[in-house]
C-alpha cells in the first residue's frame, strides 16, 4: 500500500503567534503566500514578505510590520498590497526605499556629508572642498530629490564647470 504525503499549508492565527516560545536562534512561523512571522531570541516579532524581485530575479524578503502593533489580518492586507506590486513588475523593497527618499535633496546628503569631513580634513583643506559643495553641486542640483539625480545632471554640472575654466574644481566635484 503507497501513502501519499500531501502538504497542506496551514495558515496562522492569533493564538498561535502568542503562544509562539522564545528561542535561542531567531525562528519562524508560516503563514503562506510569502508571509511569515519571525520571532527573534530578544523576543521581537516581525511579519515579513518573502518574494522573487520581478526587475533582479533574486530572493528579497522586506519587513512590513511587528507584532503585536500590526496584527495578523493587517499583514496579510499588507501582503496583498505587496503581490500586486510584484504582479505589476514593481519590486516593492525597491518602491519603498524611493518614497524614502522622496524628501531627501542633494542638498541635505551634501550637507551631511560636509558635517561627515569635516573631522577628516586640514582646515583649509575643509574650506575648499566646502566652498566647492556649496557653489557648484547645491549651487546646481541642491533642491533636486537625491533619487532623481542622474549620471547625465552630474555629467552637465561638471561641463558647466569645465565650460567657466574651472576643470580642476570639476575634478573635484566629482570626488
Amino acid at each position: 500500500m503507497l501513502h501519499s504525503k500531501i502538504l497542506v499549508e496551514i495558515m496562522l492565527n492569533d493564538s498561535e503567534i502568542k503562544r509562539a516560545k522564545i528561542q535561542d536562534k531567531e525562528h519562524v512561523l508560516y503563514d503562506g503566500d510569502g508571509l511569515q512571522l519571525t520571532i527573534r531570541p530578544t523576543g521581537t516579532k516581525a511579519f515579513e514578505f518573502r518574494y522573487t524581485s520581478p526587475t533582479t530575479k533574486r530572493k528579497q524578503k522586506i519587513v512590513i510590520g511587528k507584532y503585536p502593533i500590526m496584527s495578523l489580518l493587517e499583514a496579510r492586507e499588507k501582503r496583498f498590497e505587496l503581490m500586486k506590486q510584484i504582479a505589476l513588475g514593481k519590486d516593492p523593497k525597491e518602491e519603498r526605499d524611493a518614497q524614502q527618499n522622496k524628501g531627501i535633496t542633494v542638498k541635505l546628503v551634501a550637507l551631511s556629508y560636509m558635517k561627515y569631513i569635516k573631522t577628516e580634513l586640514a582646515p583649509n583643506t575643509y574650506k575648499r572642498n566646502c566652498g566647492i559643495i556649496n557653489r557648484e553641486i547645491i549651487g546646481q542640483l541642491g533642491e533636486k530629490p537625491i533619487n532623481e539625480v542622474t549620471r547625465f545632471d552630474v555629467l552637465k554640472m561638471v561641463r558647466d564647470m569645465e565650460a567657466r575654466g574651472i576643470v580642476s574644481t570639476s575634478k573635484m566635484a566629482l570626488n
